[in-house]
């Protein structure tokens, strides 16, 4: 038996109709692993109705998570 939780929390801002910003606190709890705890932010942008570029940054906060990341 495997027992999970994850978590988001997340806030943005729309900078007009096409541009906005995130930051986001994330992680998960999985049965006897200890607390991934991770931190990211980015920015984004509408290029039409529904496709959106989205490019981030984040790090780990605790020791199993990553060092860190650059998304796009």
């Amino acid at each position: 038996y495997v027992s999970a939780f994850k978590y988001s929390l997340v806030g943005g801002y729309a900078w007009g109709d096409r541009w906005g910003t995130f930051i986001e606190v994330y992680g998960s709890k999985v049965s006897n692993i200890p607390w991934d705890l991770r931190s990211d932010a980015g920015l984004t942008f509408l290029l039409f109705p529904s496709f959106q570029l989205d490019l981030s940054g984040g790090l780990g906060i605790t020791d199993v998570s990553p060092t860190g990341f650059i998304s796009a």
